[in-house]
């Protein structure tokens, strides 16, 4: 990434986006941790979010919605997609238990 990121910062710079949970059961939260240590020294303006406790398996949850999280991404997506309209919730994607 450091050696690359001359050529491709400009075009990554401010769009990784990465949610992970400190508890993840793939032990994905490690290397999270380091790419956020690598973004930041190249001051790559990059958004990591380490959700505690989560697990590989429980991340998206939100309250009782399975797939919470996932409602939220997509909220941040359309208003960076589309600034001006306004995000019309279709409910959960997935019925909780």
């Amino acid at each position: 990434m450091t050696q690359q990121w001359p050529s491709i910062g400009k075009d990554l710079r401010g769009k990784v986006h990465l949610y992970v949970g400190t508890a993840d059961t793939f032990y994905l939260d490690g290397a999270a941790h380091k790419l956020d240590a690598v973004f930041q020294g190249l001051h790559a303006n990059e958004h990591f979010t380490f959700i505690p406790g989560r697990t590989h398996f429980d991340l998206y949850l939100i309250g009782k919605d399975r797939a919470g999280l996932f409602d939220e991404i997509a909220r941040q997506m359309y208003a960076v997609a589309r600034p001006k309209a306004h995000w019309k919730a279709e409910g959960p994607t997935v019925a909780a238990p």
